[in-house]
């Protein structure tokens, strides 16, 4: 079964904000003047999100905005934290949707990191999570019906005995 990527009921806002640049002299930060790195305050349970970055003072030219990884708990601490970042980063497209997928079996819920490029005074995420069907089934994408299979098994050990008495009599 494939996903219904195309299929607009199928997502969900889950995540909107608008973000601008620092200009705060009292703040210790190294990104003052930027935008910076950011985590994402929510946690996603989907392995699929459509994050669409919007900048209403990027120049025409500009067609990216930055990079997302993902940020899961680990049970290592470090630096007083236990969270760990997937070295994978995701590349945002600026002003059209980018879709990422991210591996359920590794961690169910996480959380996104957020890096603007530099030159970026405002960036508004809008972020997607994916809702519809994504049970694999059978090899036709349906649910497997078992009480079917268990009456083929038995009708088939009954034939198997039929068969070795049927031998065994000859």
């Amino acid at each position: 079964m494939s996903l219904s990527l195309g299929n607009a009921a199928n997502w969900s806002l889950y995540y909107h904000e608008t973000f601008a640049k620092r200009y705060d002299i009292s703040v210790q930060d190294p990104d003052y003047g930027f935008i910076g790195e950011l985590v994402i305050p929510v946690l996603f349970d989907s392995p699929y999100l459509t994050v669409k970055a919007v900048s209403s003072t990027a120049k025409p030219t500009w067609k990216q905005l930055g990079y997302v990884k993902q940020k899961i708990r680990v049970g290592i601490e470090a630096g007083g934290t236990v969270d760990a970042f997937l070295n994978r980063r995701y590349l945002l497209s600026l002003n059209q949707p980018t879709l990422l997928t991210f591996d359920p079996n590794i961690a169910s819920t996480y959380a996104l990191w957020f890096r603007p490029f530099n030159w970026f005074d405002d960036v508004t995420l809008s972020i997607y999570t994916y809702t519809g069907d994504t049970s694999t089934g059978g090899s036709s994408g349906g649910s497997v019906d078992l009480t079917g299979i268990q009456s083929d098994v038995t009708a088939i050990k009954t034939d198997v005995s039929n068969l070795v008495e049927l031998i065994a009599g000859e």
